[in-house]
């Protein structure tokens, strides 16, 4: 199982979530988007975002999903765990 999270919460507690689960060896993908609050509101972290959620949802759903491409483009973020589970 892999969990995706987003910087939607204090990160702090986040940063803790990401942890626990890295010590029981479930993969994560930690993603915080450096120029956003609570929400994640501008466009380009939006379809980023999106993309990688995708990807998540496709691998562990079934079914497919469009290649990333120029979904990053734009975009502020950090991935702090995780990004060898994106393509």
């Amino acid at each position: 199982m892999e969990f995706l999270a987003a910087y939607r919460v204090k990160k702090t507690a986040t940063d803790q979530i990401v942890k626990k689960m890295q010590e029981k060896s479930i993969p994560v993908i930690y993603v915080v988007y450096n120029d956003e609050g609570h929400m994640i509101a501008r466009t380009p972290n939006l379809l980023s975002m999106r993309a990688i959620t995708e990807q998540f949802l496709a691998k562990h759903l079934g079914g497919h999903f469009e290649p990333i491409g120029d979904d990053f483009e734009s975009t502020n973020f950090s991935i702090l765990a995780g990004s060898q589970h994106i393509e």
